[in-house]
């Protein structure tokens, strides 16, 4: 993509994406009916949230987040009659995400109104009440979120047990880390609050952050976190820099850019929501 990538294509990729991601978040509403109104069970679901052709439903969601943008670009380019179009297409998403009962989708949600809000909008009585929504959201989501996690069962397979076992794994190999895939033998490396005979199995770390940590150590996270804080300060930039459509472009790519840096630190990620995310570093690497 960095080296054959044109700006005339950037409409047609759009309609791509955020066309197809549109379609998906029809779909999922369409298989939620079923299951839900129609009681059709051959609609296979994860603890009752569908996950489509995605095999879970938080890489649908995660998936559907990273790939807003796009649709809210074809909404700020299109005219009047398509306008409406794209719109229900958005509508479609959120929806699908919601349903997804994902918690990182719900944030994502307010993260995306409120990147629209900071990076889009020039009304600013409309742009401070939203952007003090969308905080206000955000904060009482990661309340709930945290109260849930700092409950006082112990839980194996919980959240803060991964992290805390995968990062004390991760300390005994710290420079070069456990290798490629291997953040299972990081996880395992460290019993933690206390030993388990048979304990559960984690093959990812939930965080592509403490995943690169954990299996490239120190080295590998520096580089990463340097391609990360390039890339971000190479598409502010440009965002800041251009004009026109080219500038709601620019933009476009700042929001998906944020949204997989977020959300990638929330859970696993499928490969889908990976693809979006290295496509927006070869056309930004590209425009270079």
């Amino acid at each position: 993509m960095m080296i054959y990538w044109q700006n005339k294509w950037q409409k047609l990729t759009a309609y791509a994406i955020g066309g197809g991601a549109a379609i998906i978040g029809l779909w999922s509403l369409i298989d939620n009916y079923r299951l839900y109104v129609l009681n059709d069970f051959s609609i296979s679901h994860w603890s009752g949230a569908v996950g489509m052709t995605f095999g879970h439903s938080r890489f649908l969601a995660g998936y559907l987040l990273v790939t807003l943008p796009f649709v809210y670009y074809l909404i700020r380019i299109s005219n009047r009659r398509q306008r409406w179009l794209m719109a229900a297409g958005l509508g479609f998403q959120i929806a699908a995400i919601l349903l997804t009962k994902a918690w990182a989708g719900y944030l994502g949600i307010a993260v995306f109104a409120l990147l629209v809000m900071v990076l889009f909008c020039r009304n600013k009585p409309i742009k401070t009440l939203t952007v003090t929504v969308s905080l206000v959201i955000i904060l009482c989501l990661l309340l709930i979120f945290f109260q849930k996690q700092n409950r006082h069962d112990f839980v194996a397979e919980s959240r803060q047990r991964i992290i805390v076992k995968t990062i004390l794994g991760t300390l005994k190999r710290p420079i070069f880390g456990w290798g490629w895939a291997n953040a299972d033998y990081a996880f395992e490396a460290a019993p933690w609050p206390m030993p388990i005979s048979h304990d559960i199995y984690v093959d990812k770390a939930h965080s592509v952050f403490l995943e690169i940590f954990a299996t490239t150590g120190i080295v590998g996270f520096a580089a990463y976190i340097s391609l990360l804080g390039y890339a971000g300060f190479s598409l502010l930039k440009k965002a800041r820099g251009s004009a026109g459509r080219e500038k709601v472009w620019q933009k476009t790519l700042l929001t998906v850019f944020i949204l997989y840096v977020f959300h990638s630190q929330t859970n696993i990620i499928s490969i889908a929501e990976e693809v979006i995310f290295w496509f927006v570093l070869g056309v930004a690497a590209n425009e270079e």
